[in-house]
């Protein structure tokens, strides 16, 4: 199917130029949640640039009624993963920078992104209705999983933040996490434990040491 590169370029660059640095890592962690979730169900298909025209989309159109929080990663992650799992990716995702709207054709197929610079080109296509629900199923359980964690302690530095300063916040909020909180338990490699606190992260910390770790 004919495009431009160019184009294609040029459109993604406009979008990551105005939202900023927050777009540009929100894009590279939702790729790399798509290869680890590629390494675990070998049937999962899911193109590079759908996830930057999905992240675009919401960029343009905003979900539930909010801004997209791309200087917030959980924040807009829980949205994108949130509308993934709402739509059930059925609504058509048309953009309107080389044509108008009206010029896309209906079709059945199960996915509809269109190309932002070809009216003709669905770049989902070949994607089938077992790719859809596999895609679906794994945005639900990473949604799920960040709705438990529900950013407790965050919440708990934030309210206190100002008056004392980040890492005083930080500290007297995880006094009170830890004061009204409580065990969950899990299964880790295969044997069940009980956690007061996890700690997890999606890079290297500093100093080493600074933070008790598992891998």
């Amino acid at each position: 199917m004919l495009t431009s590169v160019t184009l294609r370029l040029q459109f993604i660059k406009s979008r990551k130029d105005t939202a900023g640095d927050g777009y540009r890592a929100l894009i590279r962690l939702l790729k790399a949640w798509i290869r680890e979730s590629k390494e675990v169900d070998s049937e999962l298909r899911y193109k590079s640039f759908l996830i930057e025209l999905l992240v675009a989309h919401l960029w343009d159109v905003c979900w539930n009624g909010e801004p997209f929080q791309v200087d917030d990663y959980p924040a807009a992650i829980e949205q994108v993963l949130s509308y993934i799992v709402r739509t059930g990716l059925r609504t058509p995702i048309v953009f309107s920078d080389y044509y108008k709207a009206d010029a896309v054709d209906a079709t059945a197929e199960p996915i509809q992104v269109w190309d932002p610079v070809n009216a003709e080109n669905n770049v989902a296509r070949g994607y089938s209705e077992h790719h859809r629900q596999r895609l679906v199923n794994h945005a639900r359980v990473a949604l799920d999983t960040i709705s438990t964690a529900a950013y407790t302690l965050v919440r708990a530095r934030e309210a206190r933040e100002t008056s004392l300063g980040r890492w005083p916040a930080l500290a007297m909020g995880l006094l009170r996490v830890l004061a009204d909180g409580a065990p969950i338990d899990v299964e880790l490699d295969g044997h069940p434990c009980r956690l007061w606190l996890l700690f997890a992260g999606n890079s290297r910390y500093h100093p080493p040491g600074f933070a008790p770790s598992y891998r």
